[in-house]
């Protein structure tokens, strides 16, 4: 299965998330803040020409802060394109309000683990206000990041009401940022498998009805053997490091694209000169060749080492790469 593209539309961002990847990419200096009118139509066809999707994702920054937000969509909407828009759901009653007529042509993954949503309330019940408008007409879901330092119990307590509204959870761990030291070491990777567990167990217990999914990057092991058979009994899919499944491509302002903000420093094709298809195959050309320099020291030495059923082909390649490069 290929994934969706990623649209990077805007730079600007009302939050300032501290394991937001794409930081980096909205402090550049040689970046436009929006992404032009005329190169978003072009980039549709494209994706379109490649035969791989009917759908896409609109992400930034905050993707509903540009300018020319319902044009693009009125444009992705003529080229028969299903829409999936990744907010923080910081936004007026107006703009959710036609936001929610485009019905279930356009989904919705509302981040609920920004800084304003767990800490200022005022603001965490208007993206409640928000994601219950638009949750009537259209699918919402909510991505929660984790990481060794995650508190299931502070998240519950602060999203228990929109728990019930929500389509599904899709849960990621916190990857690494191009430039920046990583949080946490692979050495921690275990601590994360008994907060996903319990997470997804406590949001059962306080609503949550929907599906869950994981983000790319996780590893075989981070889970226990009885924490993978609970997870794998909640999972729809699992797909374990940046091999489990194809992956999305992201396409930043300019129409530069790249494989996975972590290495979007090292590697990117002007997606104006070439086609999209052929941009992904020297994407996947460039993955298999960074995992083949990081695999013998890690991951042959792991039991669950492998392609395929349980087997795992990680690690998480970005995570090795970037604690690699700032070690020297």
């Amino acid at each position: 299965m290929i994934y969706p593209a990623n649209l990077l539309i805007t730079n600007y961002c009302n939050q300032n998330c501290p394991f937001c990847f794409a930081s980096r990419e909205m402090k550049s200096s040689s970046l436009d803040k929006e992404m032009k009118l005329d190169d978003f139509t072009k980039t549709l066809q494209k994706i379109k020409r490649s035969g791989f999707y009917s759908a896409i994702k609109l992400l930034g920054g905050e993707p509903t802060l540009h300018s020319h937000l319902f044009v693009m969509l009125d444009i992705a909407m003529s080229e028969g394109l299903q829409v999936q828009i990744f907010t923080n759901g910081v936004m007026n009653r107006e703009k959710s309000e036609r936001l929610a007529t485009y019905g279930k042509k356009i989904g919705y993954t509302f981040n609920c683990v920004t800084p304003g949503f767990q800490h200022n309330k005022k603001l965490r019940s208007q993206v409640i206000a928000n994601m219950q408008l638009i949750g009537k007409e259209s699918e919402i879901t909510t991505s929660v990041t984790i990481d060794p330092f995650f508190n299931t119990d502070s998240f519950i307590e602060i999203a228990h009401e929109v728990l019930p509204l929500l389509k599904s959870i899709r849960i990621g761990f916190s990857n690494p940022i191009a430039g920046k030291r990583n949080w946490y070491a692979f050495s921690d990777f275990h601590k994360l498998g008994p907060i996903m567990v319990g997470f997804m167990k406590n949001t059962r217990l306080n609503g949550f009805k929907g599906t869950f999914s994981m983000n790319c990057g996780f590893t075989r092991c981070m889970f226990t053997n009885d924490e993978y058979v609970y997870i794998k009994k909640e999972l729809q899919q699992i797909g374990w490091s940046c091999f489990g499944k194809e992956s999305s491509m992201d396409i930043a302002v300019d129409m530069s694209a790249f494989h996975c903000f972590p290495l979007s420093e090292h590697k990117r094709v002007d997606l104006k000169s070439i086609s999209y298809a052929k941009a992904n195959l020297l994407f996947i050309k460039e993955r298999m060749k960074l995992w083949a320099t990081v695999k013998k020291d890690v991951c042959r030495k792991c039991p669950f080492y492998g392609f395929g059923g349980d087997k795992c082909p990680g690690p998480c390649l970005a995570f090795n790469m970037n604690e690699s490069s700032l070690k020297n």
